[in-house]
């Protein structure tokens, strides 16, 4: 039906959004076979220039048509994918983080839905058809090609010829050379849908009774089929022919009009346990303070609105608030709402999947980046329809189309694993969920026992409400924190004529008395590998890796040295290559020399390494978990990831192999990172009946920070973490844009920063930062030059005036600066500069 301010005479037109960094919508004229099926949020397929490509409809409305105007090409879907709701939202994000909404459509949908359109050539058969045409060596090679193969890629011809084939390819084609078809790939998959078989007729009713009569007559092994499915109601295709139900049979009937079939998602079982004992647990009155303030702004039943308000809770770790979700989320439930939960790690997900299915029941939902492309779809169209209304996972799952959604929960808001680095949007889920609960109006809950300094800062001035829990349940006590100094250590290990270890003699003491207890150990080391840097004994050169500005690692696995950055391997060399006069010497630790370490020190103990060279299997944090949960290992060695929300009631003991790692990186959140990491894995100590004791190892022991968390006070942290910045002039007091140049030629990219820095005028209130060299100069043979924009709070609330100098510099680089080998990237407040 058309709008009652159109003019039904006018042609009807589609505003359509590409998944490329093109900030503006194109137009495209909607067939007559298109109209009433087509509106926004579907998928199209429209010309662009010389190619065709997969566009989201944004808007539809009958107007006057600009002058050459092209037609939608083709209609991909039955049914819109995505609701307004959410276009408007991916609309919001596309503005703030100086995107296109194309590419945040695009990020809006799952994995392996978004199709590919593929260019083929191949050589015209019929002479008589070319032009002249005047065939350089390129066009030799691209005709040579093609006669070689019969029919090829465009991407292949790319690879093999290198460099832009465009011009050539489309004069070829022109002058009747070739011939060329597109094809679209992968763009109908539905990812894990299941056929079911239903009666036509319902059960019991003369109709079918009729049928059913005619049948046992003429047909009895059909008339046993309408029967079976009278009494389940409904059979999927595939257990019906595993049965011994004829295809043919299935399809006789299906055409008599006797069965029908219907496509339903088929939601992937999943791998989680079930954690009932959440049941019997009663909320505290701090947890329950907490309940009814963020209830208070939930929707109610029917079509009662909730409330936007951002709630920040800050409750010390095991102060229990996973269990304030659940009931929040069991609130909105009884609403008729749906709950959208945010976890920073897939390392996370187990033991919360299964308090929440404790809890609520099986019908929840989990988002994460280990399930395949038509699982992940799957659980979107079961989310789509209603049928689930509760979703856990990482910050993708921000874009989930839940149905009535009434509840936002940001678990652990402080990680910056929030925050989406490649490709654009680069946004943070954080932000980006309270974006979502503001334009829904409803409460958005963050959580954290360490607060990033942002969402502090926004409680203290009361734009966000705080909550906290300052206790933690049953009334334990945290762990007592001690923390060693290693300098000493190893001063009194070398006046001893000893080795450098890496474990102080208090963590080997508390090794050992804790194993002895049959208790578990909780060991964190930042480094995955086995040495971080192999180095030459005669120069003092450090093995490079030849593709990114940073040192190899050797890992013992495989004997290879590996790139943490591009991921090349190779072998080591057998002498420096540099000087060629000595043997590298093997520096640092990663896990897999503490592993070797502490197998020395405790060799009957059970020991489980969790990083991303043992979890690359699918299904392998799940097991981990499980298996430490249920005492199967002793001492869980990992990263990072050991560190956050993991609860685990047998561990006593957490040790910190390095502290320095994350107080030295060339970051102003580099503080932030240490006090949060050391809290975080202090947090995982003491959660059961016995209490808890950490040790914490560092070359700089007095170290504001460490001391800061050794005595679990963040107050005093944030305090003087927040004068600091207020100085220096960084977040949050300020905002920050990064602008990134890459190029395969130093001098290009070089010039390019140099040239936006010096060329492009800022708004006032904006200031740009010397360009130069990016940390890591160099990443997959790409150079990198960068500069920051910064604008101040007081004077730039809503990031206005950063994001238009932004725009401005994004406008002139592809005006002006836009070069074959060179890229900018635009980063809105980025978390970190490396």
């Amino acid at each position: 039906m058309p709008r009652r301010w159109e003019n039904p005479l006018l042609p009807l037109l589609a505003d359509v959004a590409l998944p490329l960094p093109l900030p503006k919508l194109y137009s495209y004229a909607v067939p007559p076979e298109f109209e009433g099926a087509l509106g926004p949020g579907s998928r199209v397929l429209v010309p662009l220039g010389g190619q065709q490509l997969i566009g989201y409809v944004t808007a539809v409305e009958r107007r006057e048509p600009p002058r050459g105007l092209k037609r939608v090409l083709d209609l991909i879907d039955e049914e819109p994918l995505l609701d307004e709701g959410l276009i408007r939202f991916c609309e919001r994000l596309a503005i703030h983080y100086v995107c296109s909404p194309g590419e945040v459509l695009k990020a809006a949908l799952p994995p392996g839905i978004n199709g590919s359109v593929q260019c083929w050539f191949e050589e015209q058969p019929d002479v008589a058809l070319r032009k002249p045409l005047r065939l350089s060596d390129r066009r030799e090679a691209i005709l040579r090609l093609v006669r070689q193969r019969g029919t090829v890629s465009r991407a292949w011809l790319g690879q093999e010829l290198q460099g832009s084939l465009a011009h050539d390819l489309n004069q070829l084609v022109e002058a009747g050379f070739l011939l060329r078809r597109d094809s679209l790939e992968g763009e109908r998959r539905r990812g894990a849908m299941r056929r079911m078989l239903l009666l036509a007729q319902a059960a019991g009713t003369p109709e079918y009774r009729a049928e059913l009569a005619t049948r046992e007559k003429r047909a009895p092994r059909q008339a046993a089929l309408l029967r079976l499915l009278a009494d389940s109601g409904r059979l999927e295709r595939a257990d019906a022919l595993a049965q011994g139900w004829s295809a043919a049979l299935i399809r006789t009937m299906l055409q008599a009009g006797a069965l029908r079939e219907e496509l339903e998602p088929e939601i992937p079982a999943t791998d989680y346990d079930l954690d009932a004992s959440v049941l019997g647990l009663t909320l505290s009155a701090d947890q329950a303070a907490v309940v009814e303030a963020v209830a208070a702004a939930l929707p109610g039943p029917g079509k009662r609105p909730g409330r936007f308000q951002p709630f920040l809770l800050r409750g010390v770790t095991g102060s229990g608030k996973t269990q304030v979700y659940l009931e929040l989320a069991r609130l909105a439930r009884a609403a008729g709402c749906g709950v959208l939960v945010l976890v920073p790690e897939i390392a996370l997900t187990p033991q919360i999947v299964a308090r929440f299915q404790g809890y609520l029941g099986q019908s929840v939902a989990v988002i994460h980046s280990q399930l395949s492309g038509p699982q992940r779809f799957a659980i979107w169209r079961s989310l789509k329809s209603g049928a689930v209304r509760v979703v856990i996972g990482a910050r993708s799952a921000l874009f989930a189309p839940v149905q009535r959604l009434g509840l936002i929960v940001v678990d652990e808001e402080h990680e910056s694993s929030f925050k989406q680095a490649e490709p654009a949007p680069r946004y943070h889920a954080r932000d980006a969920a309270v974006l979502r609960a503001q334009q829904l109006g409803i409460p958005v809950l963050l959580g954290s026992a360490t607060p990033s300094l942002e969402s502090w800062r926004n409680a203290r001035q009361g734009r966000y409400q705080l909550l906290e829990l300052p206790r933690r349940v049953g009334g334990r006590p945290l762990p007592e924190v001690q923390l060693v100094d290693m300098r000493a250590e190893r001063e009194d290990l070398a006046g001893r004529g000893e080795t450098a270890r890496h474990f102080s003699k208090a963590l080997i003491e508390a090794l050992l008395e804790t194993h002895g207890a049959g208790r578990q150990a909780i060991l964190l080391q930042n480094r995955r590998g086995h040495s971080p840097w192999l180095q030459c004994p005669a120069c003092g050169d450090v093995l490079q890796c030849p593709r990114c500005d940073v040192s190899l690692v050797w890992h013992r696995s495989t004997g290879l040295c590996h790139c943490h950055l591009c991921g090349v391997e190779i072998q080591p060399p057998p002498l420096c290559p540099a000087c060629k006069g000595a043997k590298l010497s093997y520096w640092g630790a990663g896990t897999q020399k503490i592993e070797e370490e502490l197998a020395s020190i405790l060799p009957a103990a059970r020991l489980l390494r969790m990083d991303r060279d043992t979890t690359q299997q699918r299904g392998a944090y799940v097991r981990m978990v499980r298996e430490f949960n249920a005492g199967h290992y002793d001492i869980l060695l990992g990263t990072q990831g050991v560190a956050k929300g993991l609860d685990f009631a047998r561990v006593t003991l957490a040790g910190i192999i390095q502290a320095d790692t994350e107080l030295n990186l060339q970051d102003f959140r580099a503080r932030e990172w240490g006090f949060q990491l050391v809290s975080q894995l202090a947090g995982r100590a003491g959660r059961g009946d016995q209490p808890g004791r950490v040790i914490v190892q560092s070359l700089d022991p007095s170290h504001p920070v460490l001391l800061q968390a050794a005595q679990h006070d963040y107050l005093a942290f944030a305090e003087a973490e927040l004068e600091v910045r207020q100085h220096a002039g960084y977040p949050p007091f300020t905002r920050l844009c990064r602008l990134l140049i890459k190029s395969t030629e130093e001098t290009l990219a070089e010039r390019a920063c140099r040239r936006l820095y010096d060329e492009v005028p800022r708004p006032a209130g904006v200031v740009a930062l010397n360009p130069g060299p990016a940390p890591v100069r160099m990443v997959r043979r790409e150079f990198r030059h960068h500069l920051l924009l910064k604008s101040r709070r007081s004077e730039d609330p809503g990031g206005r005036l950063l994001r238009q100098a932004a725009e401005a510099c994004r406008d002139y680089f592809h005006k002006r600066l836009k070069e074959r080998d060179v890229s900018l990237i635009i980063d809105i407040d980025p978390q970190g500069v490396m």
